[in-house]
């Protein structure tokens, strides 16, 4: 019997998949195992005349996983026969991966490399549009204006609030009646309002009078700060005894306001009821 150096590969995996986590940050792989990743018995020696001795064999030896940063593929990692997926934890947020996956023999034969599609660690672009709220809720802005006013006597707050709600009714009509001033300085307040995301927001049609030096704003004292506070409720429904219910909400600040304070609270009606608010901040 003649042997020969064994220069036979494995056949190849298939299905390679990736699957990006960017909080990890990792990549997930799977694939479908090599057909030639199975155990059968292969003869020892070459003295068959007694039924011979054999020996359990598997035609793969090791998945062998190739990762490209954009430098070219490099070998990571390897794992087992009989494993068919991997998790790479060695990656960093921002980068666009490229993997293939091999199979191996004893012999150091390889399949041809299963390649997956290219997989983004980079987060998704949040655009420039408003997130969308979860259907039950409607969101409200209240829109606060404060104006640098020195007020000594109550005759003073009354002259300055009337002056400003004039001026500021004037500009924004569809306010009249409804502007409400208080001391601090001088603070008016919005009412609230439900603002169609394809407007310019009220913040930013104020915005806009104060940075024109023909507006009427500028009549005004000085402004000390322009301010918003959106808000929106979430009526769960009623709830039985003995049940519960959740929800997940996911909130960001807005790139133009990275300080923004998330303030979020609960409240339930009913006797017997208890409230979770460990996950709340």
């Amino acid at each position: 019997m003649w042997l020969g150096v064994d220069d036979q590969a494995p056949a190849a995996v298939t299905e390679l998949t990736a699957v990006a986590d960017i909080t990890g940050p990792s990549v997930e792989l799977s694939w479908v195992k090599s057909e030639s990743d199975f155990v059968r018995q292969s003869p020892i020696g070459l003295d068959l005349t007694s039924g011979g001795t054999f020996s359990n064999v598997n035609d793969v030896s090791a998945y062998n996983i190739r990762r490209d940063d954009g430098t070219g593929l490099q070998l990571i990692d390897s794992v087992g026969a009989g494993e068919d997926s991997y998790i790479d934890e060695s990656v960093l947020s921002g980068v666009i991966y490229t993997y293939s996956v091999t199979a191996a023999d004893a012999a150091g034969n390889e399949s041809e490399a299963a390649v997956s599609d290219q997989i983004s660690l980079k987060p998704a672009d949040p655009g420039t549009g408003v997130p969308d709220a979860p259907e039950q809720v409607e969101i409200a802005t209240q829109v606060t204006l404060v104006f640098d006013v020195v007020i000594e006597t109550s005759e003073d707050l009354e002259r300055e609030c009337a002056n400003a709600i004039a001026v500021l009714e004037g500009l924004f009509p569809q306010f009249a009646g409804q502007l409400t001033c208080a001391e601090g300085s001088i603070v008016i307040t919005f009412p609230e309002i439900v603002e169609d995301p394809e407007e310019p927001s009220l913040i930013e049609q104020i915005e806009d009078e104060l940075a024109d030096p023909d507006s009427p704003i500028a009549t005004l004292a000085p402004v000390l700060d322009l301010g918003s506070l959106k808000g929106g409720d979430l009526d769960f429904g009623d709830v039985a005894r003995d049940e519960s219910i959740a929800e997940n909400f996911a909130f960001s600040n807005s790139s133009d306001d990275p300080e923004a304070v998330l303030v979020v609270s609960v409240s339930v009606d009913g006797d017997g009821y208890s409230l979770s608010t460990g996950t709340l901040s």
